[in-house]
């Protein structure tokens, strides 16, 4: 699932976090703990962590497809697969170790 929405200030990300905050406040028996002791009681992550998870996931699932030619993006416009054809031979590991390319300029 795509973020349409993914907050880095900590004033939006504490905006987004007192939706949970609140929702979990007027549950019965527990509006008189504190927000941790809530999440622990409910098994809850908080907002910001969740997204990250996915965030990551989403990563690690889209480099996969990109590695195995699921997508239509070219493997070779972001990272390079490090083998045998295009280094030392390495015996270790695998032969899908990414290397990311370098850049030319530092410019955005």
């Amino acid at each position: 699932m795509p973020h349409v929405w993914f907050p880095h200030y900590g004033y939006a990300i504490d905006k987004v976090e007192s939706v949970q905050r609140r929702f979990t406040k007027r549950l019965p028996g527990l509006n008189d703990m504190v927000y941790s002791a809530r999440q622990d009681k409910l098994n809850l992550q908080s907002l910001e962590y969740r997204r990250l998870l996915n965030l990551i996931l989403t990563n690690l699932i889209l480099t996969y497809k990109i590695i195995f030619g699921l997508t239509d993006i070219d493997l070779n416009v972001y990272f390079r697969l490090k083998g045998p054809e295009n280094s030392r031979i390495d015996l270790r590991g695998n032969t899908y170790k990414i290397v990311v390319n370098q850049c030319r300029l530092n410019v955005r």
